[in-house]
């Protein structure tokens, strides 16, 4: 590419085509295309397009127009709209000049804060007009009901990713004279309106990037990845934000960093990868497969496919050097370090199954264990399926075994008209003096507590949050359980639904009613209240019932093991013994 001065026009040769027409839509100015050449009316916009052309260029435009880079000078001021913690200012320096950078703090530290601060110091270099973030469903609400407007320091066009909306208030974000800001979540983002809407966006608009709950994309084959990554390659600039980047193991990094830079890991794709830094064992009982190359084709010798075993990873090599890959560009914070936060309180409040429960648990244990034994059981969800059978059990109902247990909205069947769970919850609640978070993992839990409490304490008195409350539903009933004059004590919730992006710091009771077997969503949970804005101690109150599974699942969470991603049916004996 060369670029030249002429008439006071910049002129840009040796562009291709498909290189002439993709420019002219992104300069934001008044563009000609005469013959083999692209003819542009300076601007900051257009200057700030192409100032990666180097260096010769940036001394063209110099001095061809010089009155717009003293513009741009004058322009360029920057406040914070809310005063940073040290923490935030730290990873606000070292990342408001990057081009791509992560923030791997845990959760409660101002992540968001700080993104908005860097997108703001950006539009105010005039480096970018936009931002573009990509997460959670309801969180990617939250970001324009609540945090733009408490911390992005400018007039701004901002909307959350709304599929009605496509054709009117979402066009509208894009062709704003304003800074734009759209939000979009995980499950729309790789649909085609809410892929061509982000390809559309990132086109007009010279735009950062943000994957906040970037762990989410950690899954190579995944829709949403490839869909993430497709879209980041339009991006002006990109972050990555997560409190757990490798909650099941270091190859979630993978995709993570690829969204970033392909050149980070210095890999060309994830087999490669993973070849490098996990250890694999082959799994003798199963069978052997076809072998596949890195581009997903057959491999064959002699004109047969090859056949490979089944293998699983039971360790990792060499992760000093992927330490030192990842470091230069991420930044990695814990509230020990950062805030005086108050502690953490753990507790267990234990109670024992009557006698039908205790007959029941055995019998389904003892079944299970005898399929174990005769080689029944030999996958991962398998496994997973019978541990959660056992564990809806002793929390009162029972699955039919035509539904699938996985399914957290599943309304089950009590299993007799008293539940011990119940009944040791609303003991816990008689000690609680301010307000409370019930986390719950399934549907049917969730209207069994909130009907008992309803009960003792009145309708008013409590809100849920679940899979099956509507996004409004949500937000109010977040605004009522975190006002203190409103008469909500206790929020129910659904640790997929409410445990990330949310805050709830009202409460100084934490109580699990069960844990679900994904860590992220035990780690992410605990933090709605442990955060920023907490002023007192939060006491988490974990019920087991005793001498069941309930203990080993609250002991392999205490220790950071995410049970959904490392049991097999070859260790599920240790569960069930």
């Amino acid at each position: 590419m060369r670029i030249s001065v002429e008439n006071g026009w910049g002129v840009i040769d040796g562009l291709t085509l498909r290189q002439r027409q993709k420019l002219v839509k992104v300069l934001e100015t008044q563009t000609e295309i005469i013959g083999d050449r692209v003819k542009f009316k300076p601007s900051i916009s257009s200057i700030l397009h192409l100032r990666d052309a180097g260096a010769e260029f940036e001394d063209t435009c110099r001095t061809a127009w010089a009155g717009l880079f003293k513009q741009q000078n004058k322009s360029a001021v920057f406040a914070f709209k809310t005063k940073p913690y040290k923490h935030q200012l730290d990873g606000f320096e070292a990342a408001k000049n990057r081009k791509y950078y992560g923030l791997f703090w845990e959760m409660g530290l101002g992540k968001t804060k700080t993104a908005l601060d860097i997108a703001a110091w950006k539009y105010s270099q005039h480096r970018i007009n936009g931002l573009l973030v990509v997460t959670l469903n309801g969180v990617h609400r939250n970001w324009i009901r609540k945090e733009v407007p408490a911390h992005f320091p400018f007039s701004s066009a901002a909307a959350f990713w709304d599929p009605n909306r496509v054709e009117h208030g979402m066009r509208g974000i894009i062709e704003s004279e304003k800074f734009a800001i759209a939000t979009i979540n995980f499950d729309s983002v790789h649909t085609k309106k809410g892929e061509q809407f982000c390809k559309r966006f990132l086109t007009q608009r010279r735009a950062m990037m943000v994957v906040d709950e970037s762990h989410c994309m950690k899954s190579p084959s995944a829709r949403r990845t490839r869909a993430i990554i497709r879209i980041g390659k339009l991006a002006a600039s990109k972050m990555i934000m997560t409190g757990t980047p490798v909650a099941n193991s270091p190859l979630d990094v993978f995709k993570q960093f690829e969204f970033l830079s392909p050149s980070i890991l210095q890999e060309r794709n994830y087999t490669t990868f993973k070849r490098r830094y996990a250890i694999m064992q082959s799994i003798d009982h199963l069978p052997s497969y076809h072998a596949r190359d890195e581009r997903g084709k057959l491999k064959y010798a002699n004109g047969l496919p090859v056949m490979e075993p089944i293998k699983e990873i039971v360790g990792y090599r060499d992760l000093e050097r992927l330490t030192q890959l990842i470091a230069p560009h991420s930044s990695r914070k814990t509230k020990v370090e950062c805030l005086d936060l108050p502690p953490k309180v753990y507790r267990r409040h234990t109670f024992l199954l009557p006698p039908d429960y205790k007959k029941a648990y055995n019998a389904m244990r003892s079944e299970m264990l005898l399929e174990l034994k005769d080689g029944r059981t030999s996958t991962a969800k398998i496994a997973l399926t019978k541990l959660l059978k056992l564990q809806q059990l002793t929390c009162g109902f029972v699955v039919p075994d035509d539904l699938d247990p996985f399914c957290t909205e599943i309304k089950g069947e009590a299993f007799s008209k008293t539940n011990p769970r119940l009944k040791a919850l609303l003991k816990v609640l008689e000690e609680v003096q301010s307000k409370a978070i019930i986390w719950a993992t399934y549907r049917y839990s969730i209207l069994e507590i909130e009907s008992a409490i309803v009960a003792l304490h009145g309708r008013n008195s409590v809100v849920t949050f679940s899979g099956m409350t509507s996004d409004n539903d949500r937000d109010k009933a977040e605004d009522d359980f975190q006002d203190a004059k409103s008469p909500v004590r206790f929020m129910v919730a659904q640790p997929q639904a409410g445990g990330t992006g949310r805050t709830f710091t009202a409460a100084r009771d934490v109580i699990y009613w069960n844990n679900s077997y994904n860590l992220i969503h035990r780690l992410q949970s605990e933090d709605r209240a442990h955060r920023i804005g907490q002023l007192g101690t939060v006491t988490y109150t974990d019920l087991e019932a005793e001498g069941t599974v309930d203990g080993k699942i609250i002991e392999a969470l205490k220790s950071k093991v995410d049970i959904a991603a490392q049991i097999t049916g070859d260790n599920l004996t240790d569960w069930l013994s």
